[in-house]
């Protein structure tokens, strides 16, 4: 297979009875750590990733696992918080090099739909 064979721009849908059940097995556990989910719940690091992107906050992460927002101490929360406003700077200031840049050499933007 080569690259252009595979489609990069969508991904599959993430059904929100998985995100439940990811939360349903989080529950009353405290920190649970990426291999411990793996082992008994079988999904990757990439599906745990996606899952709590969809959970609208319910679920934090840090160096030390995952764990329910509900189930943290807030300073828990705020430290993943911060982490993840941490992250979308240096992306923001990623995305302004990466215009500034086109800018100089007078790449042109089009927009396609």
């Amino acid at each position: 297979m080569t690259a252009t064979e595979f489609d990069f721009t969508t991904r599959p849908a993430t059904a929100q009875s998985e995100v439940d059940q990811l939360i349903e097995q989080l529950r009353g556990d405290g920190w649970q750590t990426a291999k411990q989910i793996k082992a008994n719940y079988g999904h990757n690091d990439r599906k745990l990733r996606d899952l709590k992107e969809h959970a609208d906050g319910r679920i934090i992460s840090g160096q030390q696992g995952y764990m329910l927002t509900i189930e943290s101490t807030t300073a828990e929360a705020f430290r993943a918080a911060d982490r993840i406003a941490s992250q979308a700077r240096k992306m923001h200031a990623g995305a302004r090099a990466i215009r500034a840049e086109a800018m100089r050499n007078n790449i042109r933007y089009e927009i396609t739909y």
